[in-house]
């Protein structure tokens, strides 16, 4: 590859002081960056003269760095505190040397190397250190640069994106975050970690015209931090790696600066930037393997399965499981394989580990379950809270745990858990355990890994479990580790990244030894690097409650490697199934009995007597919905919700409550019910109150729970009736939604047959521009766009591409579609899915 080096007035191969120089520039075929005196990126401009860099500059790198002896001693340093810096330049860019740092600082010389591809799109940001005695490296934030505040004219148009899982704390992330710079938002920051929020290694910048994607190109995936921030001057980029270097340190990666464009035809999107960093992606080892060729996968994964999900009142009742199974499934969706994630299976309550077994509800039910679903092309995949051990879980208001496991994690674990850095082993408190504390073992530590694979894995596979996701790791992130013991580097590093391997590796050969027709392994959330060894992944998309542009970055680059999908299904939210469609993700149903007869209060609803406790340093809340939309809840019919409910405890100002109510798919309330715990020691009280059902647009009916300050409560035997005019009652039957059942056999149909080349195993492609009306009224996501529409082009070889539409509203929807040289207006029917492969 060629690589260019613009000057003024230098001389070539020349080694000055770059005070009082002219700017240095290097370039690439996208973009150019113009260096100052200091060393700092002053200018960067587009190849077609777009100005992208802000009106001020930054110190392009900072340091922190720690005490070799003493973990707890760091000190941030920066290329400002640097008193000499020169600049040498190469054929291929330039390298600008700090020296001469004061002699109280840690580091002793540094070096940026600007690297500019000619024949390439980007400029490369590459950086080495050499620390002084007694120091180690352990955060590089480098290159810092300033966006512009307003690209072209219209700051309106401008735009950030990210990878981020969720949509971040600026609206960053799953959503693209329009108009930065707008003086009616606050300022804001955000610093996103990867592996853990962030799930790719870039982000872009960008308007309809021109844009900027700034990556980190490490194909190891060590622990980094891309932080986005407004400031008066611009907008802050950086990325900052988390390393541990004694002596030199050299980046094994470069940071990455390229520009894209639109044309008035083709505007500029977030695609346009993805595509630039899918071309690095696609050379990796975990962006090389397509779907349909992974050997590695077993035969009925790579034939497009559906996904559902059973939680811990399904355990409760399993004879409701065996009864969907055979009644739902098996009459809706008959020899089409599945999927069933697994939750509340565990010995005590979901989430609490490591004392897994028995199963719940006992070790016999819970496999001969497995075997039944095995037996009818559903393959079982339990979610265990990988390296997190519950050492305490529900504290009561008197003081005390209903499980402490403490005494079997300092014999076992203690050794082998995360250590701050202060020595001490951390701990966690998470809502799921009630006032309990948890720790987590080190993923580094040479015992961890094969230890939950026998203690966790292996127990579930002989009790027929194929598939397997080590829950709440974050694509690999456990947590920093101090341990001097371990024998990983202190801190953080790839050594990280090289752990979350090595565990996905052994518990797959582990896996695939009991189950050869299984050995599916993944983590929560998403993490790039891991693509190759994961053979499904569950993907977040916004849960729209307000107008939103949707980006689900990693979806769109890594669809096609492997099976995904998605988060947070509900019949009533239209809004996330007619997007899932068009991203490509499996189909995922709601586990219940849809029009064949079933409650709308099935036996799963708040099933056994569950008991809800709040500490006061934390709020329990829980909700459970039931389908009102559904043709048994007519308007102006009267219906009687009833309970038992019990008080435990209940300090001075605290609560136990029952809310209920009527709601739109908005969760705009049309009738709500309060509903106090009897006082403590009053026993079992059983409520009832009747409600008529409201006019309007009903969607769901909201039963929740709220426990506030020191309290804890039981509750159960939940019945919901009509209340028919003579004054009897009769148990609500669903009458079904025939548009969702429509919909969804439409959806698991296409994914399976003439969509499956596409939408289950292509690679997506810039859909095209879609014109339409938005979501109103009584729809999932107000404001959004009433059609979604989604593009792929087949792996084949073929270059096939098609492109996918689906309807997110109750109503007909007329629309427009702009792209590949075509230009039609089409009509969906309410819920409707339209399908088309396009000439090549």
């Amino acid at each position: 590859m060629k690589f260019r080096l613009w000057t003024l007035g230098l001389l070539p191969w020349a080694m000055i002081a770059l005070g009082g120089m002219s700017p240095t520039v290097v370039s690439s075929s996208t973009v150019r960056v113009e260096l100052n005196a200091r060393g700092e990126v002053s200018r960067i401009v587009t190849r077609s003269g777009v100005e992208m860099g802000g009106t001020g500059t930054c110190p392009i790198f900072d340091f922190e760095c720690t005490r070799t002896n003493d973990f707890t001693v760091t000190k941030w340093m920066g290329a400002g505190q640097a008193k000499s810096i020169e600049a040498q330049a190469v054929a291929d860019g330039v390298d600008v040397v700090y020296t001469a740092f004061p002699a109280e600082l840690p580091v002793e010389r540094a070096v940026c190397r600007i690297r500019g591809e000619q024949d390439g799109k980007r400029v490369r940001f590459g950086l080495s250190a050499e620390m002084r005695e007694g120091w180690a490296l352990t955060t590089v934030r480098y290159p810092q640069l300033l966006f512009t505040r307003c690209i072209g004219a219209n700051p309106e148009d401008d735009a950030f994106v990210t990878g981020d899982v969720f949509s971040g704390g600026a609206n960053v992330g799953k959503c693209v975050m329009r108009h930065p710079a707008d003086p009616a938002r606050k300022s804001w920051r955000v610093d996103l970690n990867f592996p853990g929020a962030l799930t790719v290694q870039f982000a872009e910048f960008y308007d309809a015209a021109s844009g900027l994607v700034f990556a980190a190109e490490d194909s190891e995936g060590a622990p980094k931090q891309l932080t986005l921030a407004r400031r008066d001057n611009g907008f802050f980029a950086s990325w900052a790696t988390c390393v541990w270097e004694p002596g030199v340190s050299t980046r094994p990666f470069d940071v990455t600066l390229a520009a894209f464009e639109g044309t008035a035809d083709d505007p500029a999107t977030w695609h346009d930037g993805a595509d630039i960093y899918r071309e690095w992606t696609e050379r990796q080892r975990w962006g090389t393997r397509k779907l349909a060729a992974r050997e590695d996968a077993p035969s009925w994964l790579r034939t497009a399965p559906a996904l559902t999900m059973f939680t811990r009142p399904w355990f409760d009742n399993p004879e409701q499981i065996r009864a969907w199974l055979r009644d739902y499934r098996a009459k809706r969706h008959p020899g089409v394989p599945m999927i069933a994630a697994l939750w509340g299976w565990e010995k005590h309550d979901t989430w609490i580990g490591f004392d897994y077994f028995p199963c719940h509800p006992s070790d016999a039910v819970f496999t001969s379950l497995m075997d039944e679903m095995r037996a009818v092309d559903v393959h079982p995949y339990p979610w265990p809270s990988g390296y997190f051990w519950t050492l305490t879980y529900d504290r009561s208001p008197c003081g005390g745990f209903s499980y402490d496991d403490t005494a079997a994690f300092e014999r076992l674990g203690a050794a082998h858990a995360v250590v701050d850095r202060n020595g001490s082993i951390h701990r966690y408190r998470n809502y799921w355990l009630k006032g309990g504390e948890a720790a987590e073992l080190c993923g580094g530590d040479p015992w961890t890994i094969p230890w939950v694979t026998e203690k966790v894995g292996r127990e579930l596979a002989s009790r027929g479990c194929e598939l397997i996701q080590g829950d709440q790791l974050n694509g690999g992130a456990f947590r920093d580790c101090w341990s001097r013991t371990h024998g990983h580097p202190p801190g953080r590093g790839v050594w990280k990244a090289q752990a979350a391997r090595r565990q996905l590796e052994d518990m797959r050969r582990m896996l695939r030894a009991t189950h050869p027709e299984g050995g599916v392994v993944t983590y929560e959330e998403a993490n790039e690097t891991l693509n190759d060894l994961c053979g499904i992944q569950l993907v977040r998309s916004p849960r729209a409650k307000e107008p939103v542009e949707k980006a689900n970055v990693y979806t769109y680059l890594h669809h096609g490697n492997l099976p995904l999908f998605g988060a947070y299904p509900a019949r009533s939210d239209l809004d996330w199934a007619a997007y899932s469609v068009v991203q490509g993700l499996m189909p995922r149903f709601i586990p219940d009995f849809g029009d064949l007869g079933g409650l709308a209060l099935p036996p799963t609803f708040f099933a056994s007597v569950q008991e809800v406790a709040s500490t006061g340093t934390n709020r329990f809340h829980h909700g459970e919905n039931v389908n009102a939309s559904d043709g048994a809840f007519v308007a102006g019919l009267r219906f009687r919700l009833s309970a038992d409910l019990e008080a435990l405890a209940c300090a001075s100002g605290a609560s136990l409550a029952l809310d209920f109510g009527v709601y739109t798919r908005a969760l705009k309330p049309l009738h709500s019910e309060h509903v106090g715990f009897p006082a403590v020691g009053e026993g079992v009280r059983r409520i009832s109150r009747d409600f008529t059902m409201p006019e309007g647009a009903a969607d769901i009916l909201r039963v929740m729970v709220n426990v506030r300050g020191e309290a804890k409560g039981r509750l159960g035997n939940f019945r919901l009736e009509e209340v028919l005019p003579d004054g009897s009652v009769r148990e609500v039957h669903y009458r079904g939604d025939p548009l969702y059942e429509a919909f969804m056999s439409r959806w698991v149909e296409l994914y399976r047959g003439e969509g499956r080349p596409f939408l289950a195993q292509g690679r997506t492609i810039k859909p095209p521009r879609v014109t339409c009306g938005i979501q109103g009224g009584n729809d999932s996501a107000q404001g959004c766009p009433a059609v979604y529409a989604g593009a792929f082009e087949a792996n084949d070889g073929s270059r096939r591409r098609a492109v996918v539409f689906a309807n997110a509203t109750t109503r007909p929807q007329t629309f427009s579609w702009n792209g590949y040289g075509r230009v039609r207006e089409c009509t969906l029917p309410p819920r409707g899915i339209a399908f088309e492969v396009l000439d090549p």
